[in-house]
């Protein structure tokens, strides 16, 4: 996306502020409305909003998607007894409401390498299957060495639901989409892995915009469009509810149907 622009909204009072509240949500959104972004991610949500659709927040999420622009939300990390079902905005209809979903191998460890040239993070990929037997293995995606997949000759490797998303609202049918949960970042040249939903919405923020951009002229869907397709194209994982992120198919489906009868052929 050469031509983005990104824009960035604070929602939170302070660097030691615990909780978004929804009166910073509405601001941050009318905000976003009046600089006429396409695309808005909200990585974040409040549990005091009510289910009304008069209720002001929901209000400015209907101006936002009614004038065509598409909203991405995270829908919450559980926290027993505080944070159980979708926050706001992404419990609202017309919002693509996302949780999460991580890579699962039964015989790998759950816990990333603390060393920051090691496993899935090295700069040089050692041979992995050697060491299978003796230690266990921290299973990323895929390693490479030259291009060459380095995964262990016992790999199982799946995906799962991840076991800290809220609850599936059946009423407002969320969550509309799964994205990866996970985000390895360094600390004094360690690996720390941070984890949570506010990491997976913008993974398919990011697509939306994309698909956006690869359409350019050919046509410009409307988010309840994109809502709908984004669940549609979807992969299965084996989830109760909800499917894994496809980006490319999301495009493909969102294309004018010449064009992909077209892209089919070649």
């Amino acid at each position: 996306m050469p031509a983005a622009e990104f824009r960035f909204y604070r929602v939170i009072g302070g660097h030691k502020a615990r909780y978004r509240r929804n009166d910073n949500l509405v601001r941050a959104i009318a905000a976003a409305r009046a600089d006429g972004i396409d695309v808005l991610n909200i990585s974040g949500g409040a549990t005091d909003v009510p289910d009304d659709p008069a209720a002001i927040s929901n209000q400015e999420i209907n101006n936002l998607t009614g004038r065509g622009l598409t909203v991405v939300a995270s829908c919450g990390n559980f926290i027993e007894q505080n944070v159980e079902n979708p926050t706001s905005p992404a419990k609202n209809k017309h919002v693509i409401g996302v949780s999460g979903y991580e890579p699962q191998c039964d015989f790998a460890t759950s816990d990333p390498p603390t060393e920051l040239n090691s496993g899935r993070y090295a700069v040089t990929v050692p041979d992995i299957t050697d060491a299978v037997d003796s230690e266990p293995i921290y299973c990323g995606y895929e390693d490479y060495d030259s291009g060459g997949c380095l995964t262990c000759s016992q790999c199982e490797l799946d995906e799962a639901v991840w076991e800290g998303n809220v609850q599936y609202d059946l009423e407002n049918g969320k969550p509309d989409v799964l994205a990866p949960v996970k985000y390895p970042t360094v600390s004094r040249r360690n690996v720390r892995q941070k984890v949570g939903t506010s990491y997976a919405a913008p993974i398919v923020t990011a697509a939306v915009g994309r698909c956006l951009s690869a359409l350019a002229d050919l046509r410009d869907p409307s988010s309840e469009e994109i809502r709908k397709k984004i669940s549609q194209t979807g992969i299965d994982i084996g989830a109760e509810q909800g499917c894994k992120l496809d980006a490319t198919e999301l495009e493909a489906a969102l294309r004018p149907s010449s064009v992909s009868s077209v892209l089919s052929a070649e």
